[in-house]
């Protein structure tokens, strides 16, 4: 058997933030998630563009989803997923990515963010 050159690397307590997310850390991510998809969408209007106001849904996932719900958990990253209707005639880009900095906040700063991410 060949071993992966993946590993896996566990996420402590120490390395999240336990603060309660309020209704202002959701339109935060919401604010922050429209910037990246018009960003990433702005190069090529005539493909990924055509999907503006095409939005269905957004949703905040994994990690810290999980922390809104059982406030145990722990805040290491937001990660937000948006869900557009399709277009017939052309896909949406499947894994489609963008980043943003949240800013200072009480969550205070993941040790393995860049260094160019605001506490």
């Amino acid at each position: 058997m060949t071993q992966s050159s993946w590993q896996y690397c566990c996420v402590g307590e120490r390395d999240r933030s336990f603060a309660g997310i309020g209704l202002e850390d959701l339109l935060r991510l919401a604010e922050l998630a429209a910037d990246a998809e018009a960003e990433l969408s702005a190069p090529n209007p005539a493909a990924s563009g055509r999907y503006a106001g095409r939005l269905l849904a957004r949703a905040r996932c994994q990690g810290a989803a999980l922390h809104y719900v059982d406030k145990h958990n722990g805040v290491k990253d937001f990660d937000v997923w948006s869900f557009y209707a399709q277009h017939n005639d052309w896909p949406f880009p499947p894994r489609w990515r963008g980043t943003r900095d949240f800013g200072p906040s009480r969550f205070g700063r993941y040790p393995g963010d860049p260094a160019r991410y605001s506490e």
